[in-house]
């Protein structure tokens, strides 16, 4: 069993930045509650605010309460428990035939992930709730005209697409996964743009500039 390729290391840190970007997308605002208050968290993308607001009436201090949520929402779902075994298993299906080969190599990744003596990247950068920035800053909202439902519903169904593409390309698929699946990951938002952000896409330009933030 041959090591972790430099090409490995090439797509899985443009990986990172690709996932950084849908922690920025987060970053909006979304909520299904019409009663203000932000709901226990849940792995769901759900800021309590009401959801036929429109995200340009959305006020400082809601986006504050609305950018926590979120926050909460993709550390629970995006972080390094998570997105390592995972992450792991594409590398690992990417260069290997079968699930047994797969899932040696993905030990190994997972082992020097954890111990950071990976020749990947730092465990830290799957953490992308620490890229959510809460500052109150409703700038990129100004000409957003699409509701915080149809936020919250693309934030979640965005997240969902990116756990089944990696679902997709895991050891249990290492026999039909080529090395082609670490670069399509590099891609992956989007390949994981889901019908329901089209109205995010079209109506919301100055909030589509700032999806995909620096680490």
């Amino acid at each position: 069993m041959q090591g972790i390729e430099k090409s490995a290391l090439v797509s899985l840190v443009s990986l990172s930045f690709a996932l950084a970007g849908l922690a920025g997308l987060a970053a909006g605002c979304g909520g299904d509650s019409d009663d203000g208050e932000a709901p226990a968290p849940s792995g769901q993308v759900d800021t309590g605010l009401p959801e036929s607001m429109v995200l340009s009436d959305v006020t400082s201090a809601q986006y504050l309460q609305a950018c926590q949520s979120v926050k909460t929402a993709v550390s629970m779902r995006l972080n390094r428990d998570t997105l390592t075994p995972p992450v792991c298993e594409v590398v690992g299906a990417s260069q290997t035939d079968t699930a047994d080969q797969c899932q040696a190599l993905a030990s190994l990744c997972v082992d020097q992930l954890k111990s950071g003596n990976s020749p990947l990247f730092d465990v830290s950068m799957l953490d992308f709730g620490n890229d959510i920035q809460c500052d109150g800053d409703v700038t990129d909202l100004d000409d957003c005209g699409i509701t915080v439902g149809q936020f919250e519903t693309c934030s979640n169904d965005t997240i969902d697409a990116v756990e089944k593409a990696l679902a997709d390309r895991s050891c249990a698929h290492a026999a039909t996964v080529g090395r082609e699946a670490l670069t399509q990951l590099t891609m992956i938002q989007s390949m994981a743009t889901p019908p329901s952000c089209e109205p995010l896409q079209s109506r919301c330009p100055n909030l589509l500039m700032v999806l995909n933030p620096p680490r």
